[in-house]
Protein backbone atom coordinates (compact mmCIF):
# COMPACT_ATOMS: atom_id res chain seq x y z
CA UNK A 1 0.00 0.00 0.00
CA UNK A 2 1.66 3.70 -0.97
CA UNK A 3 2.59 6.24 1.63
CA UNK A 4 -0.09 7.80 0.60
CA UNK A 5 -3.11 5.57 0.87
CA UNK A 6 -1.55 5.03 4.22
CA UNK A 7 -1.18 8.26 5.94
CA UNK A 8 -5.15 9.32 4.44
CA UNK A 9 -7.68 9.67 6.89
CA UNK A 10 -11.09 9.65 5.77
CA UNK A 11 -13.24 12.58 7.29
CA UNK A 12 -17.06 12.36 6.03
CA UNK A 13 -16.11 10.81 2.69
CA UNK A 14 -13.34 13.79 2.65
CA UNK A 15 -9.50 12.59 2.07
CA UNK A 16 -7.40 14.67 4.39
CA UNK A 17 -3.73 13.72 3.87
CA UNK A 18 -1.55 14.20 7.04
CA UNK A 19 1.40 16.67 5.81
CA UNK A 20 5.14 16.31 7.07
CA UNK A 21 4.38 18.66 9.41
CA UNK A 22 1.09 17.43 10.78
CA UNK A 23 3.48 13.78 11.65
CA UNK A 24 6.47 15.83 13.28
CA UNK A 25 3.79 17.88 15.39
CA UNK A 26 2.51 14.75 16.81
CA UNK A 27 5.14 13.06 17.97
CA UNK A 28 6.87 13.25 21.19
CA UNK A 29 10.86 13.32 21.64
CA UNK A 30 10.24 10.12 23.97
CA UNK A 31 8.51 8.51 21.04
CA UNK A 32 11.13 9.82 18.42
CA UNK A 33 13.66 8.06 20.69
CA UNK A 34 12.06 4.85 21.14
CA UNK A 35 11.13 4.41 17.30
CA UNK A 36 14.92 5.09 16.21
CA UNK A 37 16.33 2.81 18.84
CA UNK A 38 14.34 0.06 17.18
CA UNK A 39 15.94 1.14 13.39
CA UNK A 40 19.76 -0.50 13.05
CA UNK A 41 20.84 2.43 11.16
CA UNK A 42 20.81 4.98 13.49
CA UNK A 43 23.41 5.63 16.29
CA UNK A 44 22.98 7.20 19.62
CA UNK A 45 24.76 10.61 18.13
CA UNK A 46 22.07 10.28 15.73
CA UNK A 47 18.67 9.57 17.91
CA UNK A 48 19.88 12.44 19.90
CA UNK A 49 20.34 15.05 17.13
CA UNK A 50 17.03 14.13 16.02
CA UNK A 51 15.38 14.16 19.48
CA UNK A 52 16.90 17.54 19.66
CA UNK A 53 15.65 18.69 16.79
CA UNK A 54 11.92 17.73 16.99
CA UNK A 55 12.16 19.24 20.48
CA UNK A 56 13.25 23.02 18.93
CA UNK A 57 10.91 21.86 16.08
CA UNK A 58 7.86 21.72 18.39
CA UNK A 59 9.24 24.80 20.70
CA UNK A 60 8.92 27.19 17.76
CA UNK A 61 6.03 25.34 15.38
CA UNK A 62 3.75 24.73 18.15
CA UNK A 63 3.75 27.52 19.28
CA UNK A 64 2.94 29.44 16.00
CA UNK A 65 0.41 26.77 15.28
CA UNK A 66 -1.64 27.94 18.35
CA UNK A 67 -1.09 31.45 17.59
CA UNK A 68 -2.85 30.21 13.91
CA UNK A 69 -5.73 28.13 15.52
CA UNK A 70 -6.78 31.54 17.80
CA UNK A 71 -7.41 32.94 14.47
CA UNK A 72 -9.88 30.19 13.37
CA UNK A 73 -7.29 28.50 10.72
CA UNK A 74 -8.26 24.80 11.57
CA UNK A 75 -6.59 23.80 7.73
CA UNK A 76 -3.26 21.31 7.57
CA UNK A 77 -0.37 21.84 9.39
CA UNK A 78 1.12 24.26 7.09
CA UNK A 79 4.94 24.18 5.68
CA UNK A 80 7.24 25.97 8.76
CA UNK A 81 8.19 29.48 7.18
CA UNK A 82 11.54 30.76 6.55
CA UNK A 83 11.28 32.79 9.95
CA UNK A 84 10.62 29.53 11.51
CA UNK A 85 13.25 27.87 10.49
CA UNK A 86 15.41 30.02 11.35
CA UNK A 87 14.27 30.27 14.92
CA UNK A 88 14.74 26.40 14.97
CA UNK A 89 18.24 26.75 13.69
CA UNK A 90 19.29 29.37 16.03
CA UNK A 91 17.71 26.59 18.75
CA UNK A 92 20.22 24.05 16.71
CA UNK A 93 23.07 26.37 16.48
CA UNK A 94 24.96 25.77 19.85
CA UNK A 95 27.82 23.89 18.35
CA UNK A 96 27.53 24.35 14.65
CA UNK A 97 26.37 26.81 11.57
CA UNK A 98 22.93 24.74 10.52
CA UNK A 99 20.96 26.88 8.09
CA UNK A 100 17.48 27.23 7.65
CA UNK A 101 17.48 25.40 4.36
CA UNK A 102 19.67 22.16 6.36
CA UNK A 103 16.94 21.92 9.00
CA UNK A 104 14.14 22.15 6.45
CA UNK A 105 15.66 19.05 4.84
CA UNK A 106 16.44 17.20 8.05
CA UNK A 107 12.90 17.80 9.17
CA UNK A 108 11.46 16.53 5.88
CA UNK A 109 13.90 13.50 6.23
CA UNK A 110 12.37 12.69 9.87
CA UNK A 111 9.03 13.28 8.25
CA UNK A 112 9.63 10.72 5.88
CA UNK A 113 11.38 8.63 7.99
CA UNK A 114 8.12 8.28 10.57
CA UNK A 115 5.94 7.66 7.32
Amino acid sequence: MSNLIENTILVIDCPLTITDWGILNSISSIRLRRMLTKHPAYKPAEIQAACELISAYHQVYRRDLIQLRCRKYFGQCPPPTFEQLQRIAHLQNKNNNTTPQQILVELQNLAQLLR
